[in-house]
């Protein structure tokens, strides 16, 4: 077992003390943007039985669970790619498990998807067309494309959307045995573009979905508050045909949002689902706004 103590000082740290000599030590937040930023810095101090633990900006304030694991393989470095407004984007790997992470906070892991699952599950529900055209906004690691080809007709078509062609890259390679190779499905067409250029205001679409972000905030890239806004939402809503239907996957409540969806002509419903398939643990919120 492992004890936590620290302080959201910038960088935040902390000290682990532990019984024994299970270690390393395993941190991680109740939602993205709360994890470890790169490698842990492991110095077992004089006289005590801790060790010192650096941790990203911000992490000790987000609440987080914690594990000691013996002889956990270290982290691979697998990819990197730079936003365009000049973050650092980077896939890792440890013992099976992925994750992404811009600037050193983690966007998404394997390790948690039940919530992006749920997102394609909750819009889809309500599309009414029995062949639907969707668009998703964000590929990841594929898991919300996967929900969304396990529930629609051979016949539906799926745009995806993708700023970032390293993503891409990465869900043909070692991310692709992930969600079951998605990009592989027929009815599937990649866009590697932002997904706002998608938003044209003809309505084309049945179902928009998006996961960009950890919510309506601008966290992987500055313009993509564009989408959130009066305009960004404006736009969206003509770009689907009635009754058509918007998800977007937040880490977070937001009631400002809530109020904007509905001022923006939707009919607006959100839900609270569990971060991980299990019932237990961190829970996501997702926004699901139909055309009024």
């Amino acid at each position: 077992m492992a004890m936590w103590s620290g302080s959201p000082t910038h960088p935040a740290a902390g000290t682990a003390a532990l019984q024994g000599n299970a270690i390393p030590v395993l941190l991680w937040g109740s939602r993205p943007g709360c994890r470890v930023g790169g490698s842990f810095s492991q110095g077992k101090q004089q006289h005590t039985n801790s060790i010192r633990l650096g941790v990203s900006a911000g992490f000790v304030s987000c609440g987080f669970g914690y594990e000691t694991i013996p002889g956990m393989k270290p982290q691979a470095t697998l990819g990197r790619a730079t936003t365009p407004d000049g973050k650092e984007l980077v896939l890792y790997e440890r013992d099976g498990v992925y994750s992404i992470r811009v600037n050193g906070l983690e966007l998404m892991s394997s390790r948690a998807h039940g919530s992006e699952e749920a997102l394609a599950r909750l819009v889809l529900a309500r599309v009414r067309r029995p062949h639907p055209r969707v668009l998703v906004g964000g590929l990841g690691m594929g898991y919300t494309l996967r929900a969304v080809l396990d529930v629609v007709p051979q016949q539906s078509k799926i745009v995806v959307a993708e700023i970032f062609p390293a993503v891409v890259e990465w869900n043909q390679a070692d991310l692709a045995g992930l969600a079951n190779a998605p990009l592989s499905d027929p009815r599937v067409t990649v866009r590697v573009t932002d997904v706002a250029d998608l938003l044209d205001g003809h309505p084309i679409f049945d179902a928009i979905l998006l996961d960009v972000d950890n919510g309506p905030d601008a966290f992987t890239i500055a313009r993509n508050t564009r989408l959130y806004g009066a305009q960004g939402l404006e736009k969206i809503r003509r770009s689907l045909r009635r009754p058509g239907v918007l998800g977007v996957w937040s880490a977070d409540p937001d009631p400002p949002f809530e109020r904007r969806l509905s001022k923006a002509g939707f009919r607006v419903q959100v839900e609270t689902v569990p971060a991980h398939r299990a019932v237990k643990g961190p829970k996501h919120t997702i926004f699901i706004a139909t055309v009024a």
